[in-house]
């Protein structure tokens, strides 16, 4: 019987040594903020590990999986332009890897989608899938979940 039982330890050991060792650099915060009184900033920040990229959503050809966000669909609000990317620790140059060129962060970016809301409250909700690689290793492609909860600004008349 105590044979059993240091089997199953070395087995629990084993599958938490294993999965300590599959790590996600990628570090999200998702926040909004309020432009006037229908309208937000949905800002997705992810927060990268040294050394570690994410590319961006603007990847053309068969090369790296851009970052991509997509939203549930919700009569709640509109999209007022495109998701933006910061330009910040932004690095376009050709990928030897992918052998292309490629566009890519480090360190941190921030995403933000403009939204006006149509409805008193909405609830946003989607994902962000994400590829990240160091320049010797990379990771599959990754999911994070998001959700905001917005209201409008309550309007006071005056007397």
């Amino acid at each position: 019987m105590k044979q059993v039982f240091a089997l199953i330890f070395a087995f629990f050991i084993t599958i938490k040594f294993l999965c300590a060792q599959i790590s996600n650099p990628a570090h999200w915060k998702f926040e909004a903020k309020k432009i006037n009184d229908t309208e937000f900033d949905l800002i997705a920040t992810v927060k990268l590990d040294s050394g570690w990229y994410i590319y961006s959503q603007f990847i053309k050809g068969d090369g790296p999986i851009p970052t991509a966000f997509v939203f549930k669909s919700n009569i709640q609000y509109v999209f007022i332009g495109k998701m933006e990317e910061a330009s910040e620790n932004r690095i376009s140059e050709f990928d030897k890897i992918f052998d292309m060129q490629t566009t890519r962060f480090k360190n941190e970016v921030k995403f933000t989608q403009r939204i006006k809301l149509k409805k008193e409250f909405a609830n946003i909700s989607g994902t962000v899938t994400f590829f990240t690689r160091t320049d010797e290793k990379a990771i599959p492609p990754n999911e994070e979940d998001f959700h905001y909860r917005l209201k409008i600004s309550p309007v006071f008349k005056r007397n």
